[in-house]
């Protein structure tokens, strides 16, 4: 996935210069081939573990993600979760004139989207803003530009949303409330 870093670096630098550094802990992620043949991945957590995409099918999912939250009046979506793109892929396509805003707050799943899945598409389109960080100053002024906009939706990747660092709770308990 070369490709990936080479868009990485050509369209957002510093997030490249941060990416290229992380090396993903073995013992937490395990990348599985799904019976479909795509990669999701296996998170080891303490005692348990859950799949950040389904172990079947992670592009039917996120077809279903992407049609849950797909609204043709909507010109903005603000994505929690980039996770491996499944869902943001299909959404783009639903919603080829939106500007897509997306979060993700888990550098080595990140890195391992970028080892293991072709981000092509969103690294390289120029409707998406990417922000790779769990720096809560920098989630704020992400959202500061976005929410200015008009017809803005927030759609979240619950796995994703689910391991957010501790020091992002006051954010996920906003996004929570958001939800409801």
């Amino acid at each position: 996935m070369n490709n990936n870093i080479n868009l990485l670096k050509q369209n957002y630098p510093n997030i490249h210069k941060d990416i290229i550094k992380i090396f993903p802990n073995k013992n937490t992620y395990e990348i599985i081939k799904t019976k479909t043949r795509e990669s999701t991945l296996k998170i080891n957590d303490k005692d348990k573990f859950y799949f950040l995409h389904s172990k079947y099918n992670p592009n039917r999912e996120g077809k279903n993600i992407a049609e849950e939250n797909y609204d043709e009046s909507i010109e903005n979506y603000i994505i929690f979760g980039l996770g491996f793109g499944y869902h943001v892929e299909r959404l783009m396509a639903m919603a080829p004139n939106a500007n897509f805003y997306i979060i993700e707050t888990n550098k080595e799943i990140f890195r391992l989207a970028l080892d293991n899945v072709d981000l092509g598409n969103i690294l390289a389109n120029n409707r998406v803003s990417l922000s790779v960080t769990d720096n809560i100053d920098e989630i704020s002024q992400v959202l500061n530009e976005a929410l200015i906009k008009e017809n803005i939706k927030i759609v979240l990747h619950n796995p994703s949303f689910r391991i957010m660092s501790e020091n992002l709770q006051e954010l996920k308990y906003l996004l929570e409330e958001f939800k409801m």
